[in-house]
């Protein structure tokens, strides 16, 4: 896992728009969260699955918290350059989904983006969740 977690820090540091990236430790759960927007939390699970007792197959599952500032309007009485930039969080998710969809290395098969979904965690940050699975193998 943490080869996983070291791997998503190198691919979402390549994306210059994101300011911080961390495990997810409840840090959204603080008055005033320790973090620069715009920010992405990462959760991981895994299961496994033995085979033949030589090595674990694994199934990883990457939980992306994209969270950013909003900084103007969305609604539709909004001026339009102004409903824009307030909608950029959309095109960072756009770009992290791009960073990381079929990527595969030597050590992950593919990722693949299975879910987006937005949430409401805080007043005056949208968050977005997404969420990937990737597989590996993992010698004892």
């Amino acid at each position: 896992m943490k080869t996983l977690y070291l791997k998503l820090i190198e691919l979402l540091s390549e994306i210059p728009e994101l300011k911080y990236i961390d495990l997810n430790c409840g840090q959204l759960q603080e008055e005033k969260p320790p973090i620069a927007y715009p920010a992405v939390l990462i959760n991981l699970n895994a299961n496994s699955t033995d085979i033949d007792g030589l090595f674990q197959l694994y199934t990883g599952n990457i939980e992306l918290t994209i969270v950013c500032k909003l900084l103007s309007e969305s609604n539709s009485n909004a001026p339009e350059a102004v409903r824009e930039r307030s909608l950029n969080y959309l095109e960072l998710s756009e770009k992290i989904w791009k960073k990381l969809q079929g990527y595969n290395d030597s050590d992950f098969d593919k990722i693949t983006r299975l879910t987006v979904r937005d949430q409401n965690i805080r007043k005056g940050l949208k968050t977005s969740v997404q969420t990937f699975e990737t597989s590996w193998r993992q010698t004892a």
